[in-house]
């Protein structure tokens, strides 16, 4: 009996468990260090199948194929203690999900999906997108989710077998972008055609001007009222190497790095530097990369020692932000007296306008 009673939880187990199928991927198979990468979830759910949970806890536990070799011919060590994974991978956005709870796992009301038709009657396909990003280099397996499901009265676990899904992750390479050519240029768009317009295609905007002129002269008349004119004072605009230059100022005197706070340090640096670039070279700087910032600066007038210095320094920044590096020290004080120095020289002269004869 006991017997019996064993093949036939085996095989409503198996039935159970043939109910959903899972499919992850990354949507690169090899990321720079600090990039996003798009990380999909598809589950093909069969008629009668309900989703109840997503347990993410297996993400928590992120390891190198090196170190998982290393787990195989040395199972004494509990490897889940020795990696950190959260400072080797961090998910940054749940797509249509709600964020996990501290146990790892999402409800059934937090799980909002992309739902599409399923190759077969009946059976659909339950989508999201999540966005991660990696914090260390190596060969990265991620681990697949547990998959809570129900299907009439009785509720069961999914588990994908498999180690996982597969991603290369590599250091930012710092490139001379001087020694990168320039973009083809693009085929002129050719002139569009237009018809002689005549009087006609107007009459409308006279009939508008002259409702409007109408209006304001009846209003006058009815009101005249004396108009009284507000004098507003203008707005002071400070020119860009002020705001530079108190702000390095301003970081000077806060001695982050000194203090062990390298990447706030780096981040509030740059972030100037981007930020006077933006305002004095009318460049995109805030919102673009270090390597399109050096595109840029390859296009003004900016002088060649001055675009390798400011190349080294955001380049190396990124390193400090996303790859965790630790410069020497006197490079933090090094930066900073380049980048006042780099404003100094390059700041716009003020014009100091001379007063006119009616003005004296």
């Amino acid at each position: 009996m006991k017997f019996f009673l064993t093949i036939l939880i085996s095989l409503t187990a198996m039935s159970l468990s043939a109910q959903i199928q899972l499919k992850a991927f990354f949507e690169q198979d090899t990321v720079m260090i600090g990039d996003t990468v798009g990380l999909n979830y598809q589950i093909l759910v069969m008629p009668g199948t309900e989703v109840t949970t997503m347990d993410l806890s297996p993400l928590d536990s992120v390891f190198t194929m090196e170190q998982m070799q290393a787990a195989v011919s040395d199972t004494s060590i509990n490897w889940e203690k020795v990696f950190d994974a959260k400072s080797q991978f961090e998910i940054l956005n749940y797509g249509a999900w709600t964020p996990r709870e501290t146990d790892g796992l999402i409800p059934a009301t937090g799980l909002r999906w992309k739902e599409t038709a399923g190759p077969e009657n009946g059976q659909k396909i339950l989508s999201n997108r999540l966005t991660a990003v990696f914090w260390d280099e190596g060969h990265f397996v991620i681990p697949n989710p547990k998959i809570g499901y129900r299907v009439g009265n009785q509720a069961g676990v999914f588990a994908q077998a498999g180690a996982g899904n597969q991603v290369y992750v590599e250091v930012p390479t710092i490139v001379d972008i001087s020694e990168i050519d320039t973009l083809t240029q693009l085929t002129p768009i050719k002139p569009i055609l237009e018809e002689n317009r005549n009087w006609k295609d107007y009459i409308w905007l006279y009939i508008a001007f002259g409702v409007v002129i109408l209006g304001a002269l009846l209003y006058r008349y009815l009101t005249k009222k004396e108009e009284v004119v507000e004098e507003v004072e203008p707005e002071i605009i400070l020119p860009p190497h002020v705001i530079a230059l108190k702000k390095l100022a301003d970081l000077k005197n806060a001695e982050l790095w000194q203090k062990g706070d390298v990447k706030e340090y780096q981040t509030r640096l740059t972030y100037t530097l981007r930020e006077y670039l933006e305002n004095r070279y009318d460049m995109q700087a805030l919102e673009s990369t270090t390597a399109q910032i050096n595109e840029e600066l390859r296009k003004s007038d900016v002088a060649e020692g001055w675009r390798n210095k400011l190349r080294d320094l955001l380049q190396v920044a990124d390193l400090v932000k996303f790859a965790k590096a630790e410069p020497e020290e006197e490079f933090h004080a090094r930066v900073l007296n380049e980048a006042v120095e780099f404003v100094e020289e390059t700041k716009e002269e003020e014009v100091i306008e001379e007063p006119t004869k009616d003005e004296e």
